[in-house]
């Protein structure tokens, strides 16, 4: 997973398979994409993360069973440096989460209407 230098390697992580559906189908078609995972489980993205090697991660704040910062905490336990882009329905997280995450990783924060209307624009 990863690693090829002609293009970033993206791991998308959102409970919801319909959203991670539409931005695999859109990621696939980025140039500058060589790679773009979708997994709607946080822990199969640490599993993810342990086989290969990706150049950001984009992830849902509040999920089921982990959420976005257990997430980030998780990777950066494992020193992977990932940069981390954060969103949610939920406008008024943004400064909780650049709180709690601004030793992290983290590049941004963004709303999740934001994410489908840049991804669709980047098709």
């Amino acid at each position: 997973m990863g690693g090829d230098t002609t293009g970033y390697s993206v791991l998308h992580v959102d409970d919801d398979p319909n959203l991670t559906s539409l931005t695999s189908d859109i990621g696939s078609d980025i140039d500058d994409f060589n790679q773009y995972d979708a997994v709607n489980d946080p822990k199969q993205a640490l599993e993810y993360i342990e086989k290969g090697c990706y150049d950001a991660v984009i992830s849902d704040i509040e999920m089921p069973s982990m959420t976005g910062l257990e997430l980030l905490e998780n990777v950066e336990e494992e020193n992977c440096g990932i940069p981390f882009v954060f969103y949610s329905n939920r406008d008024d997280m943004a400064e909780e989460i650049y709180a709690e995450a601004r030793d992290e990783a983290m590049v941004d924060f963004v709303e999740k209407d934001d994410i489908v209307n840049d991804f669709t624009e980047l098709r």
